[in-house]
């Protein structure tokens, strides 16, 4: 019988500032991925203390539950509770322009760019 992961997704969903406070979600192998509108509304403390959370980890703009290897069925109650449809949220058109890169062309081509100059 597959474990019941509802509760811990309302659990999660609430402590990360509810499903409005949500942009989008993703996950990888062990972590659930947010993208928050504010970070600040999300209750650190009490999702380190949840069963079923290993830990909470800020990187690289995004706001990550560490689950383990039960993320994938985690991710689909997530997306059920949340009535989130493919991992994303509808944009209010607040979003912004951030970009993050996505090949390593990119170190390439600020290498380029620089000229040889010590690059940041």
């Amino acid at each position: 019988m597959a474990k019941n992961y509802d509760g811990l997704a309302k659990t999660i969903i609430k402590d990360v500032g509810g499903k409005d406070n949500v942009i989008s979600v993703v996950h990888c192998t062990t972590r659930l991925r947010f993208k928050l509108k504010d970070e600040k509304k999300a209750n650190d403390d009490a999702l380190k203390d949840t069963d079923g959370v290993v830990t909470v980890v800020k990187a690289g703009g995004q706001y990550q539950v560490v689950i383990g290897n039960e993320v994938a069925d985690v991710y689909d109650a997530i997306l059920k509770e949340g009535g989130f449809s493919g991992g994303q949220v509808a944009d209010d058109g607040k979003g912004t322009l951030e970009r993050m890169p996505k090949d390593s062309f990119y170190w390439y081509k600020k290498v380029i760019e620089s000229n040889g100059k010590d690059l940041d």
